[in-house]
């Protein structure tokens, strides 16, 4: 995060004070503004001192976001008090903007889901180069959350000891989704959005991989379906095709993001960042794989009741109880072992 401080009193004796407390207070703020890059991220304060008011002293911040602009001002008695009050309120607007950012972000996936249905026509085009082109033209919009959840998996599922360590990746089971998708795609489920269909591959393939963990090998593609490209020029079937397409991704970790509203108790602000989210995956592998994929598909990739219940062929009854369980669960471990995570980071 780039800061930009700025006094406006006369009397400078308290200002190096007051910017080492404002200091302290920035983990809470970086922590919700951790998913964009420090380098997009500006924070400008200014305090002022206005003796003719009774309320001489106000603080405002300008909060410079690749998503858009914040801004929050209070006046106090106090400059403490004043920056207390103004940075609390620039938390507010933060996470109702996050809020929206992620409102947003579902729309356009739906938005996308409508525009697909003019390509997949072209996918049954005479040309195989036609073909793959339309195939990679309908997924393309999609793959970046389907690797972020593979992602999320992987972690959960090595801390579970169902996977090795660091031996499967994300773009691994991307490559291999896109491959199976390729080769199924004529006999995909109509009903079902294509977003959807892409998650619903991706847990296949991590279902096969935790019961054959000795003999199932990542990218088991025959060669010969490797041998023409999607595109003309690129092989959409290598890591580094997909890497150079894959932005965006969405930062999870963060208790706030996962179980708003949480009170947690005082030893689990002093973890570290990485501490946090080692604890957040920890507590999620604690969960029954089900409700544990339930909570992420809704809380974390925004999808709605109905598709998740779709997808996993359910009542959406069900999946709601499964959302409402893995909160409390996830309160509960959390809170109750942010002493023993303080006492492990000390040692």
């Amino acid at each position: 995060m780039i800061l930009q401080w700025a006094w406006k009193a006369k009397d400078k004796t308290d200002e190096g004070a007051l910017k080492r407390y404002l200091e302290d207070k920035l983990p809470r703020l970086n922590r919700l503004v951790s998913r964009y890059a420090e380098d997009q991220v500006e924070l400008a304060v200014t305090v002022y001192h206005l003796p003719h008011r009774t309320q001489p002293w106000e603080t405002r911040f300008t909060l410079r976001l690749p998503t858009g602009t914040l801004a929050s001002e209070e006046a106090a008695e106090t400059a403490r008090a004043s920056l207390d009050v103004a940075f609390d309120e620039l938390i507010r607007e933060l996470k109702k903007h996050r809020e929206k950012v992620r409102k947003d972000y579902v729309y356009r996936r739906k938005r996308r889901r409508e525009e697909v249905a003019e390509v997949i026509p072209l996918v049954q085009a005479p040309s195989e180069s036609e073909r793959k082109q339309a195939f990679f033209k309908l997924i393309e919009p999609f793959l970046a959350p389907v690797r972020e959840h593979a992602r999320q998996e992987i972690d959960i599922l090595e801390i579970e000891g169902q996977l090795p360590q660091r031996e499967v990746t994300a773009d691994d089971l991307l490559d291999d989704v896109v491959a199976r998708a390729w080769e199924v795609f004529p006999n995909r489920p109509s009903s079902m959005p294509i977003d959807l269909w892409l998650i619903d591959l991706l847990h296949q393939r991590l279902e096969e991989l935790v019961e054959n963990r000795e003999s199932v090998l990542m990218g088991q593609i025959d060669a010969g379906d490797r041998d023409e490209p999607l595109t003309p020029d690129e092989d959409v079937l290598e890591e580094d095709f997909w890497l150079e397409r894959i932005f965006g991704s969405q930062d999870v970790e963060t208790l706030d993001e996962i179980v708003p509203d949480t009170h947690m108790p005082e030893a689990w602000e002093s973890l570290s960042d990485t501490a946090r989210r080692d604890r957040v995956r920890q507590a999620l592998a604690q969960l029954e794989a089900r409700v544990r994929r339930t909570f992420l598909l809704h809380v974390v990739q925004g999808y709605e009741v109905e598709e998740i219940a779709m997808l996993q062929n359910r009542e959406p009854g069900d999946v709601r109880s499964d959302i409402r369980k893995a909160v409390h669960q996830l309160r509960q471990l959390l809170a109750s072992d942010a002493p023993d995570a303080v006492r492990a980071e000390e040692a």
